[in-house]
């Protein structure tokens, strides 16, 4: 394994190669929840190049490997975060950098240090490595995604400026 740290994390804007690579990903068992072919909407704004400017990121290690994704919406204060990282990569020690890496890059380039994302409820490694860093449970409520209604639970983190 590959012992990444958030300084060895490049993050740069979406590119067409990277969207289209991120689109074929496929994760196993319960986590093909999170598979962008499981749900159309989310699908056709991965590959669409008009949804990617100051939303849409790609994450590189140093040795120019694609290895996770960053989504950033801008909602009242609040920067709305979406991600994923690479498959083949997940259950490796390497979601709290990656995370933390993207954290630092959304803070800089966004200048707002509140955070908030949503995660499939049954996610609990990732509600582990989100409690890691700082992100508290808000609210439960459900969402209409992949054909289907599914539990999830909105966390938040807020960093003293």
């Amino acid at each position: 394994m590959i012992d990444y740290t958030p300084m060895e994390f490049l993050i740069e804007p979406m590119k067409k190669q990277y969207a289209h690579e991120i689109a074929k990903w496929h994760y196993s068992g319960k986590y093909a929840f999170y598979d962008f072919r499981a749900d159309p909407e989310d699908l056709k704004e991965i590959l669409d190049p008009l949804s990617w400017p100051n939303h849409f990121f790609i994450v590189h290690s140093t040795e120019e490997q694609s290895i996770g994704y960053f989504y950033f919406e801008k909602k009242e204060g609040w920067i709305s975060i979406g991600l994923g990282l690479k498959p083949s990569l997940t259950g490796l020690g390497l979601g709290f950098p990656f995370i933390k890496a993207g954290l630092t890059f959304a803070r800089q380039k966004f200048g707002i240090s509140q955070f908030t994302l949503s995660v499939w409820t049954e996610n609990h490694r990732a509600i582990k490595i989100y409690e890691k860093l700082g992100f508290k449970k808000y609210r439960n409520f459900s969402q209409k995604t992949n054909a289907g209604v599914y539990p999830f639970v909105e966390m938040r983190l807020c960093f003293e400026n």
